[in-house]
């Protein structure tokens, strides 16, 4: 008999801030190499460090990784870390600039709407005693001036990232959920229907999973829209996988389980113990 599978799961009573149901909670899938990310980011706090990691567009960096579960982190850090004093979120705004949310030691939240123009912000974002995550393409100021650590989050595109390729700091690939795997009866990884089970539940049920799962692969975004939206999102991640290289697609779909060949072959690593 199979080991019964077990993962880790993390809610917080707070609707997500980039996820457009309504829901009063927000529970994501907790991969193991997320607890492997924080602990390289925790001892760099109050000094210079920055991580690019990469990933296909939907796996989850920002909804999962950078939004829940290294905020959480950041902010229960927060309070007992003299290195510390602020958490700052940016995102980019259309039409230029940026907007940001900014945690201070007391917990006290702000919210700057163009915080470009704002030096204050500025300022926190090139901070030693800061530590910013930045989302989907490089904003605000130069990143080689950041005395901090700046932790950006983004897809393969390289013309997200001119500044942070250059730099040659830390540089991770965010892994697809295991596809080599157990899977269940529909031949789905169990990652992803945990996934599903756990967290999005009301949206699709494990049939549809499965066809969509044939067709997109191990992205979770695109398994949870709503049918309307899901062609249109189908085709913009062929649109950019059509850009990669074939190496660059088969990193971008490598699970944590996968060998170890390809990965140290290749300067930019997926995120295990193995590699970090």
């Amino acid at each position: 008999t199979q080991k019964p599978y077990t993962c880790r799961t993390m809610t917080v009573q707070a609707q997500h801030p980039l996820v457009d149901e309504r829901e009063p909670t927000t529970t994501i899938l907790v991969p193991e190499y997320y607890d492997t990310v924080w602990q390289n980011v925790k001892p760099n706090i109050g000094r210079r460090y920055r991580l690019l990691i990469r990933g296909a567009p939907g796996i989850g960096k920002t909804t999962g990784l950078g939004l829940m579960y290294l905020l959480r982190e950041l902010l229960l850090e927060l309070p007992n870390n003299d290195g510390l004093q602020h958490v700052v979120v940016t995102l980019p705004r259309q039409g230029g600039g940026f907007n940001a949310v900014v945690v201070d030691k007391h917990g006290a939240v702000s919210y700057f709407d163009n915080a470009g123009l704002l030096q204050r912000v500025n300022e926190l974002c090139r901070s030693g005693t800061t530590v910013r995550l930045m989302d989907d393409t490089e904003h605000g100021p130069n990143v080689q001036e950041v005395q901090g650590v700046l932790i950006m989050l983004t897809s393969p595109d390289e013309a997200n990232y001119p500044r942070m390729k250059k730099d040659k700091e830390q540089q991770l690939w965010c892994p697809a959920l295991s596809m080599e795997g157990r899977v269940t009866r529909h031949g789905v990884p169990v990652e992803l229907e945990a996934m599903r089970r756990y967290c999005f539940s009301s949206v699709i049920d494990e049939d549809a999973l499965a066809s969509r799962y044939n067709q997109a692969g191990p992205i979770p975004r695109l398994l949870k829209l709503p049918d309307e939206e899901y062609e249109d999102a189908l085709a913009e991640l062929r649109r950019i996988v059509s850009g990669m290289t074939a190496v660059e697609v088969d990193l971008a779909m490598h699970s944590t389980d996968s060998g170890a060949t390809t990965k140290q072959r290749i300067k930019y690593q997926v995120a295990d113990p193995k590699t970090l």
